[in-house]
């Protein structure tokens, strides 16, 4: 892919194939680097680049693959067999590496372009390029998608832990659905949303995804076995084609695969992090998670086709004790997914108070842990009495993904490199010469082309998702 061409140390859109840039545009791309000066003056007084909620301990590659991982196939995984539904079996395979695609570039792209000028974390660098009005939107984005995640955590465990004491206790009080989310969030997931350090989570992650290995197993296993189809013959155009509910598909997706918000937060807990290793750790992250994706969309779908829920577990019997392994080990993995997403959401939340000027070093762990605590007990209280799991991932996705992950992403992209000094760049590529008067060759021509149209085809589809979800 194009993008991969960007340079490790000096970060600049790939190829940079332009010759001499005509007037007018240089006065564009010159206006545009004055409008980023402007805003990195900061007339921002109370705003400095601060570490409230920036991780201090240091993962390897293998530890913030782990917790990248980690934080991409969380409950949203148990959700995409029924995207898949909605959106038609071949159209939603190719939706599903579309926006695998899209995620894989916005996320090494975004640090990059914050990297280029000198941000650390998404919020800053909306900040950099869209002024106050970018940071607070950013945040205000941010903070809703990641604290719509741990109000999904909170349903799943609502869905899971009551049916296995169904089975194995009926008369038991754990079979009371608010009551058993209320104690768990209290005695497992409280605890760990109170770390400072996303690395301290490195091990947990790392067992949270075997357990995602051990659930795709599972549901493919015993899918076959109790599935009522033989084969999708069955199968009408739309469901096995293209399904007129496709956005509300790629909602789901968008909502599992959109892990922009964590982005710099791993960046900062990566070791001796370059852009070569921040690379390695995205290629690594997603293609992991996409693989085990795409098994449990398409084992879930061929099992039960269009009877396929927005919760896959929901499909089984509650008295199918290896589903009901599953939905235990389903119920460990929101224990050490809960708290990366509460940490992204707080992170954003303390950020916007300083920059207010209300958080200062005398009263940091006052606000961290009173932030900390506001976010948790509400998004227990709502999910102890949401159920649907299927529209809350979708509306989550719609809204809140498709801005985090699309539309911000490809802004920035187009705002830190200059949209006119790409479009420059793409022009002289296909009809000037090169200093030596040789021609550009053909890859040149494609990565000039890419850095210009793809962040542009992000932010389109995005805003399609958004508006038709």
């Amino acid at each position: 892919m194009a993008e991969i061409e960007l340079q490790e140390e000096k970060v600049e859109p790939a190829g940079n194939p332009a010759a001499d840039v005509e007037s007018d545009e240089t006065n564009n791309s010159n206006a545009e680097d004055r409008h980023l000066a402007k805003n990195s003056r900061s007339d921002l007084e109370n705003y400095r680049d601060g570490d409230v909620g920036v991780p201090t301990k240091k993962s390897g590659i293998p530890g913030a693959t782990m917790n990248f991982v980690n934080s991409i196939i969380g409950a949203g995984i148990i959700g995409l067999p029924g995207a898949l539904n909605k959106a038609g079996f071949c159209f939603g395979l190719f939706l599903m590496l579309l926006v695998a695609m899209m995620i894989n570039y916005g996320v090494r792209h975004l640090v990059e372009c914050g990297l280029q000028v000198r941000k650390r974390s998404y919020e800053e660098t909306m900040m950099h390029v869209y002024g106050a009005k970018g940071f607070y939107m950013a945040s205000a984005a941010i903070s809703l998608f990641a604290y719509g995640a741990m109000v999904v955590y909170h349903i799943v465990i609502g869905d899971t832990i009551p049916k296995i004491f169904q089975t194995i206790s009926p008369d038991s009080i754990l079979v009371d659905r608010t009551l058993v989310v209320f104690l768990y969030s209290i005695i497992f997931m409280l605890p760990l949303s109170l770390l400072k350090n996303m690395a301290s989570l490195e091990k947990t992650s790392a067992l949270s995804f075997l357990c995602v290995i051990v659930i795709v197993v599972t549901v493919t296993i015993e899918g076959v076995r109790v599935s009522p189809y033989e084969d999708m013959s069955g199968l009408q155009a739309n469901h096995l084609l293209i399904n007129e509910q496709w956005f509300a598909g790629a909602g789901t997706m968008a909502f599992a695969f959109v892990c922009h918000h964590s982005s710099f937060v791993v960046y900062e807990s990566l070791s001796n992090h370059t852009t070569k290793r921040w690379a390695i750790t995205t290629h690594a992250s997603i293609g992991i998670s996409v693989f085990f994706s795409l098994w449990l969309s398409i084992a879930g779908f061929l099992s039960f086709q269009t009877q396929t829920d927005g919760d896959i577990l929901n499909n089984f019997r509650y008295d199918n004790t290896a589903i009901n392994v599953a939905r235990g080990l389903l119920a460990l993995t929101m224990v050490f997914t809960y708290p990366m997403e509460l940490f992204v959401a707080r992170y954003s939340v303390l950020q916007s108070l300083k920059l207010r000027g209300v958080i200062h070093s005398g009263n940091e762990n006052i606000y961290f842990y009173t932030i900390t605590f506001l976010l948790w007990s509400s998004s227990l209280l709502i999910g102890a009495f949401l159920s649907d799991l299927g529209v809350v991932l979708e509306l989550i996705g719609v809204l809140c993904g498709a801005v985090v992950g699309f539309i911000f992403p490809g802004l920035v992209s187009l705002r830190v490199f200059g949209f006119h000094r790409l479009k420059e760049q793409m022009r002289s590529a296909y009809k000037d010469r090169k200093d030596n008067g040789k021609l550009y060759t053909c890859k040149e021509k494609y990565i000039a082309t890419w850095n210009l149209c793809f962040p542009m085809f992000m932010i389109v589809f995005g805003c399609v998702i958004m508006i038709m979800g």
